[in-house]
Formats: C-alpha cells, sequence, structure tokens
C-alpha cells in the first residue's frame, strides 16, 4: 500500500510539472527541455537505487572495514584476545520503485527526443 502510495505521488508530481512546463513555457522547446531534464532526474534516481539494490557498494565497505581494523593496533589486540574474526554484515535493501523510476524517466527522455525531432 505504501509503493503504490509512492508511485502514484511521483506520477502525479511528474504530471502537475509537466503541465505547468506546458502552460508556462515560452516555446514548445523549452517544454520538452523540461520533460526531458525530469526524465533525467528520474533516472539517476533509479540508476542510484539499483545501485544500491544491486550491493554495488558492499565490497568497498567490507574492503574499508578490514583495512581500518588492520591498521589500528587496538582493535588487532581485542580481536586477538577475544579470538574472534572481523565482522562482516550485508547492506542488502530492496527498493520497489525502482522500475517505476527508470521507466518513468526513460519515457519522459523518449517524449522530449521524439518532440524534438518532430
Amino acid at each position: 500500500m505504501k509503493d503504490r502510495s509512492l508511485i502514484l505521488l511521483a506520477i502525479i508530481f511528474t504530471v502537475s510539472v509537466s503541465i505547468l512546463l506546458l502552460f508556462f513555457s515560452e516555446s514548445i522547446i523549452y517544454f520538452f527541455d523540461g520533460i526531458f531534464y525530469i526524465g533525467l532526474i528520474l533516472l539517476i534516481i533509479g540508476s542510484v537505487l539499483m545501485l544500491i539494490q544491486a550491493e554495488f557498494f558492499n565490497a568497498f565497505v567490507k574492503s574499508s572495514k578490514y583495512f581500518f581494523s588492520a591498521v589500528s593496533k587496538k582493535e588487532q589486540v581485542i580481536r586477538d584476545v577475544e579470538s574472534r574474526k572481523i565482522n562482516t554484515t550485508s547492506y542488502k535493501r530492496q527498493f520497489s520503485i525502482t522500475n517505476y523510476f527508470l521507466l518513468l524517466g526513460l519515457l519522459y527522455c523518449v517524449i522530449s527526443l521524439i518532440g524534438s525531432i518532430v
């Protein structure tokens, strides 16, 4: 339910901004530029969400934790005394709205591309 309301809110926002651009733009070129910018922002947001969802940054976080624990002598002594290993946690997040952002952004970019060619 929460995902549907968020999707509906995103769609309503982009459509309302599109309508405002259409009425307040000086020419149709500015309208298509605005649509392209909205689509580009939605594509960037969707891409960042997809990177987080695909666990792209987990290797970096794990390497950083290992490096800083290996450099710190205090941490090494504590690890030796307690005979424990380096804690490896996975940061997995699932965003159900990722595909909607990507599709809506792609749709807006394609609409602006077709509109600027015609």
